[in-house]
């Protein structure tokens, strides 16, 4: 039975994978289409203009949708940056939630011909045009630094003029730069390269791929002058194919000479000129199951254009690389292929170290993005999205970078840090596992992770015994972290992090010490106050979390009691946390609040004309006043002091103080 997609009518269906999804034919509003239906998982109905901005407008966020859903929809929402008139490849019409609760995809339906079903070899002036075409495409996608992740003849269409068309876009992937991948899980394993099999797509990969279609058109085998870009194609290292621009040049004619590399160096003279065994061939004389047309269809089993159409592979995680095995090598001449093959080990595992470290780095941008960007801050539904990825890294291999990124990235995904965060067993025993397995790490991220993690079971869960130390092991912790932190401009907003941490451990310890009346409350106070004004100039670079922190910094300078700074980083926040121009009302509330024990009952409300009103003890109203430079207000409630246990005197002082400024 057919799927109900709102605003369609349903004219064929195309090819179903029960349980994974169904493409259909269908026509919306006079258009006709190529609607794919995504059965994985199911939405909430809600989720239907999500959907529709992911796909359509490419914006909007992944997190917290299901990852087979996700999978699908990232390709569409990169997609969507890619010009809407190129005749080069389809673009998204219409998405959304179907009433069954299954996302779908409408892209323009394609006329021609799929590229596998056409039949006999193709004549050099149809060949060269289509291979050409094919190379233009990949050019256009990589000078906006999109990798395709899965060219294939089946995700071609060859038009009636003869020129091509990708079909499906859902494995379109951005990548960090054009010598850096991108992290992927999807691919079909009879066209992907090597490193894809590591759920690693560079630009490069598509140039891997490229080569087997070109051998796939040429079953008699490529013209001379194509051999020598065909085997550097294939070089194992993806940075050592040649540049995309070459390869249109090698295919059109324009270019005789060497071809160069994505590092700009000419590519190797050989670079294995056999064609390389492809996994998940279909054995011969094996049945092979029947083929349809489709929008999208399956792995190939040999990329030929006559071949039949299995099932794509989607891996459901990344596997950890192993070196490869020398057994078959140590035979007849036994020191020359040993040392072959270990140092050929060696260099791929060195590959895979370089590729996890610079995925950890890419996935600690990410974070820094998230910590540093306030548009991105407020969807929390990010944190599992930035999990991700850097658990993708510690997986391809487990490096200190690796490690310590991850680690950083399990313990924010909880929030944990933010004063006002619940407890979560779990989530807690996962960090904590991964920590102890990284234990040692001098990473700075690292140990930020641990004295955060430390930090939340200190103050969230000081009554359990196995809660005992937690605060003195995470302020050892932080001051190794800033020991080590580099004093650089680019690791200011992960020192404003450590800085808070430290500062909601010292104020949940100074309230203990303070209710306790123990005599090392004063020492526990002046450390936050110090680390407070260490921190200040860094604020800048954390706009996020940095006004947090200033509001927990004057929590410390009132329970001190000290004015000079409480006022001074009243000013600070107050200009650096507004809204329109001015102070929000939880803003000043917190000016109010931090005024000592006994102020968070302080009320603030905002009238209809904009007034504000403020509402609680005479102290604590007192020192908000003074706070916000209401010093008029703040000196009736000093006159009339009516708690003696309040050091008036004090705020007088430094309310004198900061009108001589």
């Amino acid at each position: 039975m057919s799927p109900n997609v709102p605003g369609h009518r349903i004219l064929e269906v195309i090819r179903e994978v029960p349980g994974r999804r169904i493409v259909l034919r269908t026509e919306l509003d006079g258009v006709q289409c190529s609607t794919r239906v995504i059965l994985d998982a199911r939405l909430d109905a809600r989720h239907a203009p999500l959907v529709a901005e992911l796909v359509l407008r490419g914006r909007g966020s992944l997190a917290g949708m299901p990852e087979a859903v996700g999978l699908v929809l990232e390709g569409y929402r990169v997609a969507a940056r890619l010009p809407r008139d190129s005749r080069w490849w389809t673009h998204a019409l219409a998405a959304g939630v179907t009433p069954d609760h299954h996302a779908y995809v409408s892209t323009r339906w394609m006329e021609g011909t799929p590229l596998h079903e056409v039949s006999g070899p193709l004549h050099d002036d149809v060949r060269v045009p289509v291979l050409m075409g094919v190379a233009f495409i990949l050019h256009e996608l990589h000078s906006r630094q999109l990798v395709y992740g899965d060219l294939k003849a089946e995700n071609l269409i060859l038009s009636a003029d003869g020129l091509p068309a990708l079909i499906d876009l859902d494995t379109v992937r951005e990548v960090p730069a054009e010598n850096l991948p991108a992290v992927t899980r999807d691919l079909t394993r009879s066209w992907a390269a090597p490193e894809q099999h590591q759920h690693h797509s560079y630009l490069a990969s598509d140039i891997w791929a490229f080569a087997g279609l070109v051998e796939s058109l040429s079953p008699g085998g490529a013209p001379p002058g194509w051999r020598e870009l065909l085997r550097a194609c294939r070089h194992p290292d993806p940075l050592r194919r040649p540049q995309t621009r070459m390869v249109y040049e090698v295919i059109s004619g324009e270019r005789t000479g060497e071809l160069l590399d994505w590092e700009g160096r000419p590519t190797p003279a050989s670079a294995g000129t056999e064609r390389t065994e492809r996994v998940g061939e279909t054995p011969p004389g094996a049945e092979a199951p029947a083929v349809v047309r489709t929008e999208r269809v399956a792995d190939v089993g040999s990329p030929s254009v006559t071949s039949v159409v299995a099932e794509q592979v989607r891996e459901e995680g990344p596997s950890r690389p192993q070196l490869p095995s020398c057994a078959g090598v140590v035979v007849g001449l036994f020191l020359v292929p040993l040392m072959l093959c270990v140092g050929g080990g060696l260099w791929l595992d060195q590959r895979y170290v370089d590729e996890a470290n610079t995925a950890a780095e890419a996935a600690l941008s990410g974070l820094r993005a998230y910590k540093t960007r306030p548009e991105l801050n407020r969807d929390t539904r990010q944190r599992k999205a930035l999990r991700d990825n850097a658990q993708a890294a510690w997986e391809i291999r487990t490096t200190a970078r690796a490690g310590a990124v991850y680690a950083l990235a399990l313990v924010w995904e909880q929030g944990w840090q933010d004063s006002g965060r619940t407890w979560n067993d779990a989530a807690y025993l996962e960090a904590k596992a991964h920590l102890d397995r990284i234990s040692g790490s001098n990473e700075p991220e690292a140990l930020l992770a641990a004295a955060t993690l430390a930090g939340a079971s200190c103050r969230l869960r000081r009554t359990e015994a196995t809660a005992v130390g937690d605060c003195s092991r995470s302020l050892d912790t932080l001051d190794r972290f800033f020991e080590l932190l580099p004093d650089r401009e680019d690791t200011r907003w992960l020192g404003v992090e450590g800085a808070w941490t430290e500062v909601l451990v010292l104020t949940d310890e100074a309230y203990a010490a303070g209710d306790a009346r123990l005599p090392e409350a004063a020492t526990i106070l002046k450390r936050g106050l110090d680390r407070c004004e260490l921190t200040e100039g860094w604020l800048s670079w954390a706009p996020v979390n940095g006004p947090e922190m200033l509001q927990d910094c004057l929590v410390l300078a009132g329970l001190a009691p000290d004015f000079k700074r409480y006022f001074a980083w009243s000013r600070l926040l107050l200009a650096t946390d507004q809204v329109g121009g001015q102070p929000n009302a939880d803003t000043l509330r917190h000016l109010y609040s931090a005024a000592g024990t006994g102020c968070d009952s302080v009320k603030v409300t905002r009238g209809k004309r904009g007034d504000y009103f403020y509402k609680g003890a005479d102290w604590c109203l007192a020192v908000g006043h003074a706070a916000r430079g209401a010093r008029a207000e703040a000196m009736v409630l000093i006159e009339r002091a009516a708690d003696p246990s309040r050091p008036w005197t004090q705020l007088q002082a430094g309310l004198d103080a900061e009108e001589s400024l």
